[in-house]
């Protein structure tokens, strides 16, 4: 296995430039974890077994305003993140990044690396994001992302304002400017983040997903009710910031109602 991965790797090398491989590849990875993402949610919806773990189940999105959200996700793919993500050459030249197989880090490396990538990207977000929500810009910029009260595809955590995109994207580069110590860990760091922020947007409170394991994980539970309360549950990975400034007390008032109605 280890030296079909070292064979796959360096022929990455031997057939593309750094340039390549940092924004084009960089670029497609990302497009497929967003495509699969939303491709398995789509399924999710279609098999009635996994309707009993939506949480929103009052509510559904139609297929135009999927459709929509898809284009507009697709769009903003190509005209704000892969801009972005064409500083990655220039962070891995700056920085001296490593990229050869041989100098990938050990696994359990790239995983305490990762938790305080998560970490920092959750301190950042949840100060940021509760600024977008001031009255003051909230209809300007962040009233874009909550077009939805309910999300259950995964996708709609990429249905932002540009300026947004950009403002709580910045958490997302705090880790990799700290921690990153080759381009696996980059892409690594892109995986997880995509792929947690999915989670937290599908809609769906799955028992078996393996982001629960984390300490204080949130996950789609946490993050739904943000989306139907507006004023709540700020963070987008833990719930450590919200228990400490009390912005969690919306959600809870509104889940012991819910308790309470469904025991009538």
């Amino acid at each position: 296995m280890a030296s079909r991965a070292n064979l796959l790797w360096n022929l990455m090398l031997d057939r593309f430039d750094l340039f390549t491989i940092t924004t084009i590849i960089s670029a497609l990875i990302h497009l497929f974890i967003t495509v699969v993402t939303m491709s398995t949610m789509v399924a999710v919806e279609l098999i009635p077994a996994f309707h009993k773990y939506k949480i929103q189940k009052d509510k559904a999105a139609t297929a135009r305003q999927q459709m929509v959200t898809l284009g507009y996700v697709l769009l903003t793919q190509l005209v704000i993140q892969f801009p972005l993500i064409l500083g990655n050459f220039k962070f891995i030249q700056i920085m001296k990044i490593p990229f050869s197989y041989e100098t990938i880090p050990p696994w359990w490396d790239m995983l305490w690396r990762l938790y305080l990538c998560l970490v920092l990207e959750d301190t950042w977000h949840y100060f940021a994001h509760r600024l977008l929500h001031h009255k003051s810009i909230y209809r300007y910029i962040h009233k874009v992302h909550h077009v939805y009260t309910a999300p259950q595809l995964g996708i709609e955590a990429e249905h932002a304002h540009p300026l947004e995109t950009i403002i709580l994207g910045i958490g997302f580069f705090i880790g990799l400017i700290f921690l990153c110590n080759h381009l696996a860990f980059m892409w690594s760091w892109m995986a997880l983040r995509l792929l947690v922020t999915a989670d937290a947007h599908c809609g769906y409170d799955f028992p078996w997903m393996p982001f629960k394991l984390l300490p204080g994980y949130g996950g789609a539970t946490h993050h739904d009710f943000h989306h139907e309360v507006f004023v709540c549950n700020f963070s987008s990975t833990f719930v450590w910031w919200d228990v400490l400034f009390g912005t969690d007390r919306k959600a809870f008032e509104l889940q012991e109602r819910q308790k309470h109605m469904k025991s009538k």
